[in-house]
């Protein structure tokens, strides 16, 4: 569940990475293109998101474990089958970086990929198993709401302060239908995974 790296390639002074071709794009196309996708299964939302649980299961259980630091809808692309697998995994130093960078900056420019992250490293702490958690927790959100992550909520750096005490998206009928299978339990977890304490998400 974790997209192959195929080699890279040089063409005048740019580094590139070769990967899998994936057919169908990325996460983030399909749930938010709904003139493409008006109607999406349930149960294929489901076992997306269940391969990207499996994909994160296997970063973490390496030795030494590795973060991901950026998991969100555009990393997670979808073969021919509908089958995910994640992408831009092994750049933990380089996201310490930027993000460091996007923190300093955010007002100067758009870091809407913030939105992914705990409040702990909103806070200067470091990239974790758990921090991976929570941002799957919110692609978990994003891809059952079919809607970005606080869209319309004030300004970027207001939403940063409320996530750090503890504002996370909506998850009343208006974001998740009522109708939806497994509704509570799915919330549940959600709520788990996005949790202000890192040591209760799963």
């Amino acid at each position: 569940r974790l997209l192959p790296f195929l080699g890279i390639y040089q063409y005048h002074g740019l580094v590139g990475i070769v990967t899998e071709w994936m057919n169908n794009g990325s996460l983030h196309s399909l749930i938010h293109e709904h003139q493409l996708y008006p109607e999406l299964p349930f149960a294929l939302l489901v076992r997306i998101l269940s391969d990207v649980a499996e994909g994160l299961h296997h970063l973490h259980s390496l030795e030494p474990a590795l973060c991901h630091c950026s998991l969100k809808p555009s990393n997670v692309l979808l073969d021919v089958q509908y089958r995910a697998k994640i992408s831009d995994y092994g750049l933990t130093n380089w996201r310490k970086q930027q993000l460091r960078s996007d923190l300093q900056n955010c007002h100067q420019r758009n870091c809407q990929d913030l939105v992914y992250f705990p409040p702990e490293i909103l806070e200067g702490g470091l990239p974790s198993q758990e921090g991976d958690i929570y941002s799957f927790g919110i692609l978990c959100w994003e891809s059952l709401s079919r809607r970005k992550p606080f869209e319309g909520q004030t300004t970027l750096l207001d939403v940063l302060r409320g996530i750090r005490s503890s504002l996370r998206p909506g998850i009343s009928e208006k974001f998740i239908p009522s109708n939806l299978p497994e509704r509570n339990r799915l919330l549940n977890l959600i709520a788990l995974c996005w949790h202000q304490d890192p040591d209760y998400r799963p």
